[in-house]
């Protein structure tokens, strides 16, 4: 999955004129469809570049579609996007869990309604478990799931103190402007990116 910080790096491309090709084809579960994606992507790129066909380069277009066969493959069930601009030196493929609409767009920068809603509706999570002597925290980003902390205690008490010190210690790391209110630790909230 993405983040907010790959969006906007994402959304800082802006080309001077339309060569920034933005592709959406969902991928099967069941990969028997896979034969028909690239049919598909050459036909929505057609729809997209119909009366300004020289908008887009051919390179660009042959790049996207090589990419789409390349990673359909690793991301079955999944709506890929992928963004390509030779002008720009711009070649990235984000993997949205789900289906999206599928859709070519020819921009100045790359469309990422998309890609913005799969951040909203797929947040990422914290999942803390605790057994008798064991804390683990885990973090969950798309369907990635990652182990950020483990920790081991003589007692349940000591593992979860343990692990919020450790987190305290990776919080103030990740916002060092915290403040104190009302004797709670806050920290700044940081804004979202506008759509």
């Amino acid at each position: 999955m993405i983040s907010y910080g790959e969006v906007e790096k994402l959304r800082s491309s802006r080309a001077p004129d339309q060569s920034v090709l933005s592709l959406y084809v969902y991928v099967p579960p069941d990969g028997a469809g896979l034969g028909e994606l690239q049919v598909r992507a050459a036909d929505l790129i057609e729809a997209a570049t119909g009366l300004t066909r020289e908008a887009l380069r051919r390179e660009d277009e042959m790049l996207a579609r090589r990419t789409l066969g390349q990673r359909a493959r690793e991301s079955p069930g999944h709506t890929l996007g992928i963004f390509v601009s030779e002008q720009l030196g711009l070649l990235d493929v984000v993997a949205l869990p789900g289906r999206f609409a599928e859709r070519a767009i020819v921009a100045t920068r790359p469309h990422l309604r998309p890609v913005l809603a799969a951040v909203e509706r797929y947040p990422d999570h914290r999942i803390v478990v605790v057994d008798h002597r064991h804390a683990w925290l885990f973090t969950v980003a798309g369907d990635r799931i990652e182990v950020v902390a483990r920790v081991v205690g003589s007692t349940m008490g000591e593992a979860i103190a343990q692990l919020s010190a450790r987190l305290r210690i990776r919080l103030e790391r990740a916002w060092p402007d915290e403040r104190e209110q009302g004797g709670r630790r806050v920290a700044k909230r940081r804004p979202c990116p506008s759509r």
